[in-house]
């Protein structure tokens, strides 16, 4: 059971009616709204107090006011300066059994009281179970996000579970005497596992290399991919989405080359942060799924991206990796250190594409269940509208007027989530998690998508404008000379990635990324972290 509120927790009506004997005639505000949307509820309660005339005499006299601010001006006198809703939230939701009631939960970096700066996240699986496209589109476009119960069947989804499960009895991560469904951790100051999905790679030098060849395993059993690159998310995003993507025409694509099994140590907390910035520094999901288009489309823009590619990161120029054109070092803002270069710091995305919104997303899948004290995931609503994604606050990865939004004090969502339940949220959605402070390890999966191909605005514009420049379907013309992006990688692809040495000069030549999702550093106080081995060929570009 939910209820709405406009405050820590929501006064009780008879409260709320006292506070409009003594204050009625001075509050001037209808509550005829309020009054007619909740008859059933409120009017034993104000005809206790002898309200109920006073509530309807106002109903053509006054504007109409929704409930939530009914309740808020008849607050308002008696807790001003208290608590105001925040702006990126028509209300708090709560769950009125919740033992988090005027407790303070870590978030990431920041201490929030439940009910005042945290509140439930709207579920949107009645829209799914409605197969109502256009509604959850809608709502992933509004909030930034979607909360979906039970998208991966509970058996599937269990049996993944029990495979990571297996995987870490074997490395003696349990308690002795416990059973391994409890997860209970050994050893908390070791804390947990962040692990590549496909090519078994993992960070904070977690384990030997000897170990990786076994989480690829693991990462390839059909109990595992069967929920990360299944059929269950696949349905899943063509109801959200559309058609899957070809190599001759748009779509959705699952990009589960950046997929992460994580178990989540006692004590971790992942900073808030958005995915946008991992993604451009340590992969080539954005490059790779720009519209064809964008490499040239006539001879003539074919022999203009040729020239814009010798002159990329020459020391002078650099080039957007998004739109292909080219700037004068000295010019971009923010101004880039001398010693910045592709090959080290991955993409560089000019303002303007940096700015435009972006076609990608990443699904998280619950593992297990889990609320606020065992490491819940949390997002900030309608923060994917922040803009300044060019310009990133030093050291985070969020952008620079993520500021505005704290000092504006914006609120943020929680859930209660279970086994198989998915929170799917745009790539420059602000999200962190709740601090573990239960004695078991946290077990999910996060997959990406991207929804369509990447059309640069600054050369085709936005909306329909856009698809009729870079169109859905690629010319005829074009595809006389287009080479298509290169099969889905496979396991065996990685046979010769990894060796079982420790010995790390192999990698020296390439670059190490940071582990997906740990946002201002990986967990609290822990800093950035190098994966072990090199994630995959593909994120080395």
């Amino acid at each position: 059971m939910s209820t709405l509120c406009e405050g820590p927790i929501a006064c009780g009506m008879a409260d709320l009616a006292k506070t409009a004997t003594s204050e009625y005639k001075t509050m001037k505000f209808d509550t005829s709204a309020a009054y007619e949307d909740k008859k059933t509820e409120c009017e034993p309660k104000f005809d206790k107090y002898g309200l109920t005339d006073k509530l309807s005499t106002n109903f053509e006299k006054r504007r109409t006011i929704s409930v939530s601010e009914a309740l808020a001006a008849l607050k308002s006198k008696k807790n001003r300066g208290k608590f105001v809703t925040p702006p990126n939230m028509e209300s708090v939701e709560v769950l009125a059994d919740s033992p988090f009631h005027k407790q303070m939960i870590q978030v990431g970096n920041c201490m929030l009281e439940y009910g005042k700066m945290i509140g439930e996240m709207r579920d949107s699986t009645d829209l799914w179970k409605a197969k109502d496209s256009e509604g959850l589109r809608k709502r992933l476009e509004e909030d930034g996000f979607l909360f979906v119960k039970g998208v991966i069947p509970y058996e599937r989804a269990q049996k993944c579970r029990m495979k990571l499960l297996e995987h870490l009895a074997s490395k003696d991560a349990f308690e002795d005497g416990t059973p391994i469904e409890d997860a209970i951790i050994k050893n908390p100051k070791e804390g947990g596992w962040t692990v590549d999905a496909e090519s078994g790679g993992f960070v904070f030098n977690r384990e030997p290399d000897s170990a990786i060849r076994g989480w690829r395993e693991i990462g390839w059993s059909d109990e595992v991919r069967s929920v990360y690159a299944g059929d269950d998310l696949r349905n899943f995003y063509r109801l959200l989405f559309g058609p899957e993507r070809t190599n001759t025409t748009d779509g959705f694509k699952m990009l589960s080359e950046v997929t992460w099994l994580r178990a989540k140590g006692k004590g971790e907390v992942t900073a808030e942060h958005t995915d946008y910035y991992y993604f451009k520094e340590n992969t080539s999901v954005y490059k790779d799924n720009r519209h064809p288009y964008v490499a040239g489309y006539s001879a003539e823009e074919k022999k203009a991206y040729a020239e814009n590619s010798a002159k990329d990161d020459d020391g002078v120029h650099i080039r957007c990796d998004l739109c292909a054109r080219v700037f004068e070092r000295a010019k971009v803002t923010p101004k880039l250190p001398a010693d910045w270069c592709k090959e080290q710091n991955g993409e560089w995305h000019c303002e303007d594409c940096a700015r435009q919104p972006f076609p990608f997303y990443t699904c998280w899948i619950s593992l297990g269940n889990y609320q606020s004290g065992n490491s819940s995931l949390c997002v900030m609503p309608k923060s994917q509208c922040l803009t300044e994604f060019h310009n990133p606050l030093k050291g985070n990865q969020l952008p620079h007027d993520f500021t505005t939004l704290v000092k504006n004090k914006w609120g943020w969502y929680r859930a209660e989530i279970t086994i198989g339940d998915i929170i799917i949220f745009n790539v420059k959605t602000v999200h962190a998690a709740s601090k573990n402070i239960s004695p078991s390890f946290r077990l999910s999966i996060d997959t990406r998508v991207s929804s369509n191909w990447f059309r640069p605005q600054c050369l085709y514009g936005s909306g329909e404008a856009a698809k009729r420049l870079a169109p859905e379907r690629l010319s005829d013309e074009f595809l006389k000379t287009y080479v298509p992006p290169p099969p889905p990688a496979k396991k065996e692809d990685f046979a010769d990635e990894f060796d079982d040495s420790d010995d790390d000069a192999s990698i020296g030549k390439k670059r190490k990324p940071v582990a997906m999702g740990m946002g201002m550093g990986m967990s609290m106080g822990m800093g950035m972290a190098a994966v072990k081995r090199p994630i995959k060929r593909a994120a080395m570009r």
